[in-house]
């Protein structure tokens, strides 16, 4: 709106006022150039605040997910903690591939009688009575889903061996 009413100004200054053969000698044409650049330059600013405030919400927005995630993922931490470390059924986290421990509760610490630590840095082959080859069946079965429980004998610390219910998903 500006640049119009700044260009029919100077249509109409020119129309009225003989420019002369000097351009920027008449001082409206001089005065029209400088408006024309602080308006090119409130432009290019308004522009620029613009995309900025664009931004800024789109970050406000991120930041905004990010939190909800982080929420969600504690909340399912703690369904977790509930359900795996605070259950008193006997659970262990297995690898399917390399057969590794990957978490015991204490409810299988206690069963086990190996500390938590120990009982991570074991395989369940160590445990398992089982020939290695009859433990790939099982691992194999259970990953692709075709085994859901069956009973095998485990070594407990003390060298006991139980018969233990898996049931795996």
């Amino acid at each position: 709106i500006f640049f119009c009413l700044v260009s029919v100004a100077r249509i109409v200054t020119d129309l009225t006022v003989d420019p002369g053969d000097n351009f920027l000698k008449t001082g409206s044409d001089s005065l029209a150039i400088l408006v024309y650049q602080i308006l090119q330059i409130a432009i290019a600013l308004s522009l620029f605040l613009q995309v900025n405030r664009r931004l800024m919400i789109d970050l406000e927005h991120d930041i905004v997910e990010r939190k909800h995630a982080e929420e969600a993922a504690r909340a399912s931490e703690a369904l977790y903690h509930q359900m795996f470390a605070e259950h008193s059924a006997i659970k262990l986290l297995v690898d399917p591939d390399s057969g590794a421990i990957v978490e015991a509760n204490p409810a299988a610490v206690s069963f086990y009688g190996y500390s938590e630590e120990t009982l991570r840095q074991m395989t369940i082959q160590q445990i398992n009575t089982l020939s290695p080859q009859e433990i790939a069946v099982l691992r194999q079965g259970i990953k692709a889903g075709a085994i859901g429980s069956f009973s095998v004998p485990h070594r407990l610390a003390s060298g006991e061996v139980r018969a233990v219910e898996v049931n795996s998903a």
